[in-house]
């Protein structure tokens, strides 16, 4: 059986939606910016730690963040999306928490374990500020949730919008306020 939307097709539009979302962050986070500023540093030293530092961290460390980061920015998309459709019988418009992942401790405890062994790797100056930076990674990820959810919410009601049932645009700007006044 063909179908007409393939993974690929997904893949493309998630990473769309990543680039509009880590755009969106920037231009209403100071906080954020100047994170994904002192990541991209911090990655031009690594560079500098060696070619065996680089291609660790791009082939291993890289890939275990995306295990993690995935699930999280799909779920939460998808709910956003749920959500909104669920405003038309008077669901309510909430979060879930990260707990709500399907299989992210697994992903948590697999990512914990490979950055451990990456800053094990490094010389001793570099450990601190790389468990650092991991950290602050980690925190963003978990954090994206909040606009993977928006995302999504908001693509639902401006479809729902157009196709002619009563959403009230309150509704939006309430979850707007909520998601930008959230750390």
């Amino acid at each position: 059986m063909n179908h007409m939307i393939s993974e690929d097709f997904v893949r493309m539009l998630l990473d769309e939606v990543s680039t509009e979302i880590q755009e969106f962050r920037k231009c209403c986070s100071s906080c954020y910016q100047v994170h994904h500023e002192d990541y991209l540093r911090w990655l031009h030293h690594m560079e500098s730690l060696g070619e065996w530092v680089y291609a660790q961290y791009t082939n291993v460390v890289f890939a275990a963040f995306l295990n993690y980061e995935e699930p999280i920015n799909d779920y939460f998309y998808v709910r956003g999306l749920l959500v909104a459709a669920g405003t038309l019988t008077g669901q309510d418009v909430q979060l879930d928490s990260l707990e709500c992942v399907p299989n992210l401790k697994e992903r948590k405890k697999t990512l914990d374990q490979v950055c451990s062994r990456f800053v094990e790797l490094l010389p001793p100056e570099e450990q601190a500020e790389c468990a650092r930076q991991f950290t602050e990674r980690i925190e963003q990820i978990n954090d994206s949730r909040r606009f993977f959810f928006l995302h999504g919410f908001e693509l639902m009601f401006i479809l729902l919008k157009r196709t002619g049932y009563d959403m009230s645009d309150e509704q939006l700007e309430n979850l707007h306020e909520i998601v930008q006044s959230e750390p």
